[in-house]
């Protein structure tokens, strides 16, 4: 059995703490790097939601427009059809 003297232990110690020094370093390394490819990945992600949102709005303003379309439409034809109906009225009257 070796003994081990207090200048020995403490260079052990010592040489741990520096291996430990070194690898907390990398681990924080290598967390700054995830955490800023994360913050990219959100970013992507919120442009994307961004462009399907304006995509959804798009084709909901251009429903109404096409429906706003449809119902002016129906509303002058029904309009002519009652102007017909009008002028035929006294004719049919006086006959």
């Amino acid at each position: 059995m070796t003994r081990q003297t207090i200048a020995g232990a403490f260079a052990r110690l010592t040489a741990h703490e520096q291996e430990c020094a070194l690898r907390y370093k990398s681990l924080e390394n290598t967390l700054t790097t995830q955490g800023d490819e994360l913050t990219a990945i959100k970013a992507g992600i919120r442009l994307v939601i961004k462009g399907v949102g304006a995509i959804g709005l798009s084709l909901i303003v251009w429903l109404a427009v096409e429906l706003y379309g449809y119902v002016q439409r129906d509303i002058a034809r029904n309009h002519e059809a009652a102007q017909a109906a009008l002028q035929r009225q006294p004719q049919e009257a006086g006959s």
